[in-house]
């Protein structure tokens, strides 16, 4: 054999055994699962898995009871996170990162990572840091405020675009 025919038969095998390997990495990895909701980060996990799935309920339940805007049902909860965000965080990889714990208040920070089809020099990554507010209450970690998968109404329902429009009265000939 050529020197040549051995040094692209090297790479061949070299490319080979990556993308094996990279099949061998996708593939291992293991489901998200809910944690135990002992702890901030925990309930901003299971939070976040929650909406991954469409466990709507389960969502629902880790909103604080002390939110002046919260949704008075889990349907009101659909439609806010559904129809008012807009979210889609079914496709994203979400890292629970540090969290403070000041008191009765937790911020988590969480890194959203999202996959697009890029171009030849694009990543195809799309990464998004945000955080989470938390308090402790009587039944545990409750989510009072978030950066990302969050309607500001919830926390504040005196905004402006929270308030239903007034209905329009017919003018008198």
């Amino acid at each position: 054999m050529r020197t040549n025919d051995r040094f692209l038969l090297g790479i061949l095998v070299g490319v080979v055994l990556l993308v094996v390997a990279a099949f061998a990495v996708v593939l291992s990895r293991s489901e998200p699962a809910y944690r135990a909701d002992d702890s901030p980060a925990a309930v901003a996990h299971n939070y976040l898995l929650a909406l991954q799935r469409g466990d709507y309920e389960r969502a629902y339940g880790y909103l604080s009871p002390t939110l002046a805007g919260r949704p008075a049902s889990v349907e009101d909860f659909v439609e806010d996170t559904t129809t008012r965000i807009g979210d889609n965080i079914a496709d994203a990889e979400v890292a629970i990162g540090e969290t403070t714990i000041t008191g009765e208040v937790a911020v988590v920070k969480v890194r959203q990572s999202t996959f697009y089809s890029g171009g030849l020099f694009d990543s195809g990554l799309s990464a998004t840091p945000f955080s989470m507010t938390l308090r402790r209450g009587e039944s545990g970690w409750r989510i009072t405020r978030s950066e990302m998968h969050w309607y500001q109404c919830w926390e504040d329902p005196d905004l402006d675009w929270c308030r239903e429009p007034e209905p329009v009265k017919p003018v008198a000939p």
